[in-house]
């Protein structure tokens, strides 16, 4: 089987803004669980306030050691990546979360 592959011309990695993307955010997380665990309900709670959580949670990261960007291309966001430096040995990362549109690559692949 032949590796695909996919040529896009500019991927740009930008901090979220949280002000003009925080429903965005919310949706590619909220995503996560469900393609992880089947539903949405680990990530919204018995309260329905899991986004408020995740919002607070992402923003109050220290930058030093954590990121969260959305992934564009051509102007449009096409995924999320959280990632950051492991707790017990700074010299390793880890991307903790990474997703992006089906629609985003060809075929949806």
């Amino acid at each position: 089987m032949e590796p695909r592959i996919f040529k896009i011309d500019k991927i740009l990695f930008k901090e979220i803004d949280f002000e003009e993307h925080s429903d965005i955010c919310v949706k590619y997380r909220a995503d996560s669980f469900k393609v992880s665990f089947g539903n949405e309900d680990g990530f919204w709670e018995e309260d329905g306030r899991g986004d408020e959580r995740y919002l607070a949670w992402l923003k109050n990261k220290d930058p030093k050691v954590f990121g969260s960007f959305h992934i564009w291309t051509n102007n449009q966001i096409i995924g999320q990546m959280e990632l950051g430096l492991f707790h017990g040995d700074s010299s390793y990362g880890y991307i903790p979360l990474l997703e992006r549109n089906s629609n985003s690559t060809p075929n949806g692949a």
